[in-house]
């Protein structure tokens, strides 16, 4: 192999871990050989390539590339798939058609107008939302999606160093960030109580004094064999009941929202007053509360299907 003064861009898309695998092993043998290696892991389709020479790792997809790395192929500022990336990729032309808008009609079923979504669940969750002006939201799930509507990807360093990511809108661009969400505390049912309703668990949480939190998206928490020990062994102090863990898990996440608020707020340079939450996590009164106490926010709380709601805005405004 040819070896050259520049940094290699190694941008990499991994689901399950093992292509991350691979990318880290290929990076290890070209850095032995003396050459500077950059390696990115690419997350919803935000990053830039900014080295010369490139590799880019990703499985297969039913003989396909996945879609977040064609959407890493894009412009951001056209919109369009960027040829210069795809002809440095040496990527076949013909798997990059034509990209099509949110509510874009591409056919009739029926006599009814087929009609693109806001791209994804996430995508047309926001659209759903009946937000006053423009404020940050959270889709509250086994994962939490943060983010507000901005006019243009925000691509610069302190996005990229916090993790925060770009996705295309219904007419704007959705800056976001994907952070722990009902995960922590799903896990800690199973061990915990399983059969206990959750109305019973918040309650308890509620009532328990304990006061340790830990960092609620540490790599500890992903997928730990046991949720319970991965807490005990990030606390000084060990819970001695189920609702002193579940008043952690809260208190806890409730603390990485600001954060990501703190965050969001700095990077795009405004101030909100405002925090929407839609999903299953919004029916959960306990954490509302915590949540609006630690980022200060009046949070508005829907409990409706709000990608569903989208979808159909979308799919009612062109077919009207």
């Amino acid at each position: 192999m040819e070896q050259t003064s520049d940094t290699i861009g190694i941008y990499v898309f991994s689901g399950t871990g093992n292509t991350l695998k691979c990318a880290k092993a290929l990076g290890t043998a070209l850095t032995e050989m003396g050459i500077s290696v950059h390696l990115h892991e690419i997350a919803n389709g935000s990053e830039t390539a900014a080295e010369r020479d490139l590799v880019i790792c990703y499985p297969v997809y039913g003989f396909n590339m996945p879609r977040i790395l064609k959407d890493f192929c894009r412009n951001l500022t056209t919109g369009e798939y960027d040829p210069e990336i795809i002809a440095a990729l040496g990527l076949p032309k013909h798997l990059f058609h034509k990209l099509q808008q949110p509510g874009t009609a591409i056919g009739t079923y029926e006599g009814t107008k087929v009609v693109l979504c806001a791209t994804h669940d996430t995508g047309s969750a926001v659209e759903g939302i009946p937000m006053e002006g423009n404020q940050p939201y959270i889709s509250s799930g086994t994962w939490s999606l943060l983010g507000v509507k901005t006019e243009k990807p925000l691509t610069d360093e302190a996005s990229e160093a916090a993790n925060w990511s770009n996705e295309g809108g219904v007419g704007y661009n959705r800056y976001q960030k994907n952070i722990m969400g009902m995960w922590l505390v799903n896990r800690l049912r199973s061990e915990l109580c399983p059969e206990k309703p959750w109305s019973e668990i918040t309650a308890e949480a509620e009532q328990s004094c304990f006061d340790e939190t830990v960092d609620a998206n540490a790599a500890a928490f992903l997928a730990p064999e046991s949720m319970q020990a991965a807490f005990d062994a990030a606390l000084k102090q060990k819970p001695q009941t189920a609702g002193d863990y579940f008043r952690c898990a809260y208190r806890s996440l409730a603390l990485s929202y600001r954060q990501a608020i703190e965050e969001l707020e700095r990077n795009t340079g405004r101030t909100y007053d405002k925090l929407y939450i839609v999903g299953g996590g919004a029916k959960n009164g306990f954490l509302n509360r915590l949540t609006e106490q630690a980022t200060g926010k009046t949070v508005l709380a829907l409990p409706i299907e709000a990608t569903a709601l989208g979808n159909l805005k979308i799919q009612t405004e062109v077919n009207a």
